[in-house]
């Protein structure tokens, strides 16, 4: 149910955005799964309401919270040059392997998911394990 709602909200801040010339142009994501210890992907739920059709590639960057400081989590090898298009007013996944990437489930802490998102767009999801 709050999946649907979700999209509905995302159309909804879609049309908004058309009809004021762009005034609530963004790109915005949510977790789509619920991320322990034992997961091996991260899911994202990415919404378009720019107003444009973007692409993306299969970069982010993934941080660790030590304190007061963010440490970035290097990925154990490079990520593939996929061009993805994602059209005005759709929802998409951007699924994050832990295992190909970081040879396994995360440990406990609070995290961050960042990515770029057609050079003039971009998310951050923080969460805690």
């Amino acid at each position: 149910m709050s999946a649907i709602f979700t999209k509905l909200i995302a159309i909804l801040l879609g049309l908004i955005a058309i009809f004021t010339g762009g005034k609530y142009e963004q790109v915005d994501a949510t977790l789509a799964n619920e991320v322990t210890t034992a997961s091996e992907e991260i899911v994202v739920e990415i919404f378009n309401y720019t107003g444009k059709t973007l692409s993306y590639d299969m970069s982010f960057t993934l941080e660790k919270q030590d304190g007061d400081t963010w440490i970035s989590m290097e990925p154990a090898e490079p990520f593939p040059e996929l061009g993805i298009v994602h059209r005005n007013l759709t929802t998409q996944t951007f699924t994050v392997d832990l295992l190909r990437y970081f040879g396994g489930p995360l440990e406990e802490g609070t995290y961050r998911l960042s990515k770029t998102y057609h050079a003039d767009y971009s998310f951050t999801i923080e969460f805690t394990i």
